[in-house]
């Protein structure tokens, strides 16, 4: 075994051991990522917003075309 395989086996080993490193999952809502009154929902490494309305995007900061239909009756 070559020193390059031995450190790369050590690694692997390394690794091999979640108690060394404990993963925590933070709190991705902290920041405030929703934008103009969304709720933020705190997933495992991620987060979701749930959007007001008028309101859409990963982070509800990309405002909604609203179309409105005129009935048009001939005079």
């Amino acid at each position: 075994m070559t020193n390059s395989d031995k450190s790369k086996y050590e690694w692997l080993q390394h690794l091999s051991q979640p108690e060394r490193y404990p993963l925590t999952d933070i709190d991705e809502c902290a920041t405030n990522p929703c934008k103009n009154g969304a709720s933020c929902i705190n997933g495992q490494n991620k987060y979701t917003c749930t959007c007001a309305g008028g309101w859409q995007g990963t982070n509800c900061d990309l405002g909604m075309l609203t179309r409105y239909l005129t009935k048009v009756t001939p005079s």
